[in-house]
């Protein structure tokens, strides 16, 4: 996580974190981000959902593809879900909408997924 705040300072792209806090039990911080020293720009917190209780993994993160263009082009979960594969980053959770395709995996593989997916995108070019 400190890579991804470094880079969107550095970049001047605001850092959004949606959390659940569920981790003070466990780790003794209530957020990852403050596991991790790092200081979101915006975090949205959830409420309370009544669960008997929260599984969390502090070492995840979250890397999306997202377009309208998507929505009439078929294509783009495959050929997210390939690149990963091929690189040997494993998916623990997927969640879709009409313009988004959202993967959970490793924290320490976000930034490697960012650069695989911006190739196979075709958005590596500054």
């Amino acid at each position: 996580m400190q890579e991804v705040r470094r880079i969107t300072e550095e970049k001047g792209i605001p850092l959004i974190v949606d959390e659940i806090q569920c981790g003070l039990g466990r780790t003794g911080e209530m957020y990852a981000c403050e596991q991790a020293g790092i200081t979101p720009d915006l975090m949205p917190i959830a409420k309370s959902i009544g669960a008997r209780e929260c599984v969390s993994d502090s070492k995840l993160g979250k890397v999306s593809v997202i377009g309208t263009g998507m929505q009439n082009t078929p294509g783009y979960a495959a050929r997210m879900f390939r690149v990963l594969s091929e690189k040997g980053i494993n998916i623990q959770l997927i969640t879709t909408s009409e313009i988004r395709i959202t993967v959970i995996i490793e924290e320490s593989r976000v930034i490697e997924a960012v650069r695989a997916l911006h190739r196979a995108f075709e958005l590596d070019t500054e």
